[in-house]
């Protein structure tokens, strides 16, 4: 699960604004843990055998991104790889809503992300504001 917080302040987390099941790198290509600040940002993004929507760099060739699509249209999503695919190549895939949300809400070389491997307990209400 990804979540999105809204900062106090004082820089302490806040209201929970946003969150969805994202899917996270292999054991060969593991997603990094700690704290990054958000990058570059692209409306779509090329791989090799795809296009991903909402694209926001956090480490180097590491992204947020929604579902890979076939071409530069949400409605081309490679269903295969929603079926089959639990796993990155180290990225964090997500649904559109939560990579769209992401792409215009954070400011990029502004925004920190943490990413927290395990024992994060989700946060009361979360299933309020979830993205499915």
């Amino acid at each position: 699960m990804a979540y999105a917080f809204l900062l106090r302040e004082d820089g302490t987390r806040g209201e929970l604004v946003i969150c969805a099941k994202v899917a996270t790198g292999k054991r060969t290509t593991p997603t990094p843990t700690g704290t990054f600040l958000l990058g570059s940002k692209e409306r779509w993004h090329a791989f090799t055998l795809s296009y991903t929507p909402h694209t926001t760099e956090y480490v180097k060739a590491r992204y947020i991104h929604g579902w890979p699509c076939e071409q530069r249209r949400e409605s081309t999503v490679k269903t295969s790889l929603i079926q089959t695919g639990t796993v990155t190549g180290g990225c964090l895939r997500s649904p559109f809503e939560f990579a769209r949300w992401v792409y215009m809400n954070s400011t990029a070389y502004e925004t920190q992300l943490v990413i927290v491997n395990g024992g994060f307990e989700a946060p009361e209400g979360a299933e309020a504001v979830r993205v499915r």
